[in-house]
């Protein structure tokens, strides 16, 4: 036994000093890592007198630079999505810059972000050329009028030979699971308030209520007719030729081509070619390159702050690393507000709402800032319910004509699982002190 405990001690130190011996590497390795970052990194690179500034817009237009983990410490930051649209207004009054050339891949951003990049490349159209080279517009079937709405700001339109042209409308689908569940034996026990908030009808109802329907109705229209009229202006067609267009949809290049959709049908390689002798002197420049350059928000970082409100607005008790707490943003504020170097605060929202409280503490926060400076409340895609609510404070509300927006109310409740049980022959037992204690409880009904 004796034996056996001695054995045990020595294990059990030679695993402990492993384990150190390890750690201290992972550290040295972590330190080196950082080091070679900060002191081996390219430097920003110097202009020439004259660049092509390139956009390559592929997935999905960021709003923040997002967790910087261990594994992302040597790439390459992509501009967010304001920084891209301040550069590109930074570039039309830039002389070294001569001209944009975007290249559209397999894009997935809302409508709203397309309009805030329109407005700047419509900016930048007023003084300099705009140029689009495009494989296809929507894959796999997937509607591409967001992207071609996008590419229809420039001046010239290039499209791969073997493209496609999936500009085929807007659409939106809404499942009503009412008689579904309660065949299978769940029960939705949601109650709402406020006429319009349609968010639990998936749940409760078979069919779409008058004010939902109405909703969706306008809301599908509003988009529709706001992005036609803006491409038809560009494209210099009428709105009514356009709509009969789209209903024709798929359609193939050369069918964009005859119906003046696009300008060219050519290879990417010939697209650059073009660009060269278009601009024999301008070297290319990728927006990236030009952020490093002169960083646009570094002039004013220390005097107006940026928050991001991403996402769902929920309390997390548990945040993982890359996750941001609606109490870490109310913080974040609260330091703003109390630096004497910051003269104003943007609250970035692109969130879709959460619970009351978690909203709550981001508002709150807004509303002690206003004492001590302005906050300007600015909305990307979408700022609805509670993320409505965490900026109505804001001293200026900005938002785009195709932002979603507002608050319509609020729902809760929970999902009965009884019936459910039952058919599965299930037998449960509760005991409780307190005549509403299983009010949450899936087993129980709510009355």
């Amino acid at each position: 036994m004796e034996k056996l405990k001695s054995l045990y001690a020595l294990l059990k130190k030679a695993v402990r000093k492993l384990c150190t011996f390890l750690g201290g590497m992972v550290l040295v390795l972590l330190i080196y890592s950082f080091v070679s970052f900060q002191f081996f990194a390219p430097d920003a690179p110097s202009l020439s007198s004259s660049h092509i500034l390139t956009l390559s817009l592929d997935g999905a237009l960021p709003e923040s630079h997002g967790f910087k983990g261990f594994d992302t410490i040597f790439k390459k930051d992509r501009p967010t999505l304001i920084e891209t649209a301040e550069l590109i207004r930074r570039a039309s009054d830039d002389e070294r810059i001569q001209s944009i050339v975007m290249v559209l891949g397999s894009g997935d951003y809302s409508i709203a972000q397309v309009q805030e990049l329109r407005d700047a490349l419509h900016a930048f159209k007023q003084e300099k050329p705009v140029y689009v080279f495009a494989e296809n517009f929507g894959q796999l079937g997937s509607g591409g009028l967001a992207q071609y709405y996008l590419a229809s700001i420039s001046n010239e339109i290039w499209m791969h030979p073997m493209g496609d042209m999936n500009i085929t409308g807007i659409a939106l689908t809404q499942p009503f699971l009412k008689d579904f569940l309660e065949d299978i034996g769940i029960e939705a026990h949601l109650f709402h308030a406020g006429d319009y908030k349609s968010s639990h009808e998936i749940f409760t109802r078979n069919r779409p209520s008058r004010e939902n329907k109405a909703m969706t109705e306008r809301l599908i229209n509003t988009i529709f007719d706001t992005i036609t009229t803006d491409i038809a202006v560009d494209r210099e067609l009428s709105t009514e030729r356009l709509s009969q267009i789209i209903d024709t949809a798929p359609l193939t290049v050369e069918d964009g081509l005859e119906q003046d959709l696009i300008d060219v049908i050519g290879y990417s390689d010939e697209f650059r070619d073009y660009i060269k002798d278009q601009f024999p002197k301008s070297q290319p420049l990728s927006l990236h390159a030009y952020n490093r350059v002169d960083p646009v928000f570094e002039a004013r970082q220390s005097t107006i702050h940026t928050v991001l409100v991403d996402d769902i607005i929920q309390q997390n008790q548990n945040p993982g690393p890359a996750e941001v707490t609606p109490k870490q943003i109310a913080r974040e504020i609260s330091i703003a507000a109390k630096n004497d170097n910051v003269e104003a605060i943007i609250l970035r929202i692109n969130s879709p709402g959460g619970t009351p409280i978690a909203s709550e503490y981001i508002r709150r926060a807004v509303v002690k800032a206003r004492d001590h400076k302005p906050v300007i409340v600015s909305m990307s895609s979408m700022a609805t319910s509670g993320g409505y609510w965490a900026g109505m404070s804001g001293d200026y509300i900005i938002g785009y004509p195709l932002t979603l927006t507002g608050s319509i109310g609020v729902f809760g409740g929970k999902i009965g699982l009884k019936s459910l049980i039952e058919r599965l022959d299930i037998n449960t037992l509760t005991v409780q002190r307190g005549n509403n204690a299983d009010i949450w409880s899936p087993t129980a009904d709510l009355t």
